[in-house]
């Protein structure tokens, strides 16, 4: 459900590491939009709030951090132990 939230905006082209966790009453939801690098850097920020606002209304408990992505860009983030290569 979540990448499906994500990704009901045309301009996310892809979700990768997905993590969720439970703390208490509260879901923690982390993740990475990729988003054509051409995108400004408001426009990009649109796209994650909306994005977020889409998930808090189903989520309403929700932390969420989308971390923006520029396809293309060939760059690899986090711990290798934690990361997916997808």
């Amino acid at each position: 459900m979540i990448i499906k939230l994500a990704m009901e905006d045309e301009a996310v082209m892809a979700v990768h590491d997905l993590r969720t966790r439970a703390s208490g009453p509260h879901i923690h939801i982390q993740m990475r939009l990729d988003l054509d690098q051409d995108l400004s850097l408001a426009a990009a920020h649109d796209v994650i709030l909306m994005a977020e606002e889409r998930m808090m209304h189903v989520y309403k408990a929700a932390d969420i951090l989308i971390h923006p992505h520029p396809t293309g860009c060939g760059h690899t983030h986090g711990n290798v132990r934690f990361r997916s290569d997808d």
